[in-house]
C-alpha cells in the first residue's frame, strides 16, 4: 500500500499458500474450544440436522484440500 503522494517506501507482499500440519499445528489448537464453539454457532443458526464431533473436527482440520492460508513464512513457524 502506497500514499497518494508516492512517499516512503513501498512493499511488495507475495502470497505464500499454506495450510495446517496436524504434527506442527493442530497441537496448539483446543479442540473441546472449537468444538463447543462450533456446536454454539450451529445453534444460533438452527441447523440441527448437523452432526459434529471432536473427531470428525480433528480429522478435517487434518486435510487441506478444503482451504488456503495466506501467511508469510517467518510467521508460519510456531514457537514454543
Amino acid at each position: 500500500m502506497a500514499s497518494a503522494r508516492g512517499s516512503g517506501t513501498e512493499e511488495v507482499s507475495i502470497r505464500e499458500e499454506n495450510h495446517l500440519r496436524p504434527d506442527r499445528h493442530l497441537p496448539f489448537l483446543d479442540l473441546d474450544e472449537v468444538y463447543f464453539e462450533l456446536q454454539r454457532f450451529k445453534a444460533e443458526r438452527a441447523w440441527f440436522n448437523l452432526n459434529l464431533s471432536k473427531q470428525g473436527i480433528e480429522q478435517l482440520l487434518g486435510r487441506h484440500d478444503w482451504y488456503t492460508l495466506y501467511i508469510p513464512p517467518e510467521k508460519w513457524s510456531p514457537e514454543l
